[in-house]
């Protein structure tokens, strides 16, 4: 794993050579060391791959084994992923047409998860008197993962997050609960009067569903 910065250096080449001489195969998309090329048609693929290997080899490097491989595209074809996001070709629920639509990937889901999981650790409100600390430890994390998958088709894993953010946040109300019930005066903890919307509208806690926007502001599914 390099750095961007030092993929962009050696690899401004693999731009550079693919303009030039092979940029009849099909489109280069590249970010660092992460690219993907656009083909029409398989024959087109598979010399575009055989090209790459050759350039790869001039510049005295190799193509990750694993993750380099051909993905047709098209309804019921594969998808494949891309900077943390998986791209598949849908019917649009609403037009019937299909299109390119893209959400977060697994990996991608995994991170936003384990990043909430340490950020909600019961040791590490041990004392917890208010769950807007909770909060504002989490929003940062939420804002930032939800700003860069936020022009995609992410309605069904934003719900995901939110919801897995919202039992992390019970988990800790319910724990509270418990240790005030053994205190003077305390009340059992009721979790139906923590309902997600409360913690949102009265608590301030940053919701995923709803600020999905395609660029220009129109919403997407």
């Amino acid at each position: 794993m390099i750095s961007p910065l030092l993929a962009n250096v050696y690899l401004n080449d693999l731009d550079r050579i693919w303009k030039a001489t092979c940029s009849h195969l099909g489109h280069l998309v590249r970010y660092a060391d992460d690219f993907v090329i656009l083909c029409r048609t398989r024959v087109q693929a598979e010399q575009a791959l055989a090209k790459v290997q050759q350039i790869m080899g001039l510049l005295r490097l190799q193509l990750h084994s694993t993750k380099t491989r051909l993905v047709e595209l098209g309804l019921g074809k594969e998808g494949f992923t891309f900077l943390g996001c998986y791209l598949r070709i849908v019917r649009s629920h609403k037009k019937g047409t299909p299109y390119l639509f893209r959400w977060p990937s697994p990996r991608a889901m995994n991170a936003i998860r384990a990043r909430i999981h340490d950020l909600t650790e019961s040791r590490l409100w041990a004392g917890m008197k208010d769950i807007r600390a909770v909060i504002g430890k989490l929003n940062p994390v939420l804002r930032g993962w939800c700003g860069y998958f936020r022009t995609g088709n992410a309605s069904a894993k934003f719900t995901q997050v939110d919801r897995y953010v919202y039992q992390r946040l019970m988990r800790l109300l319910m724990r509270r609960g418990g240790q005030r019930r053994w205190r003077p005066g305390g009340r059992p903890f009721n979790p139906r009067e923590w309902p997600h919307v409360r913690l949102v509208q009265e608590h301030g806690l940053y919701q995923l569903l709803g600020t999905i926007r395609y660029p220009g502001g129109a919403h997407a599914a």
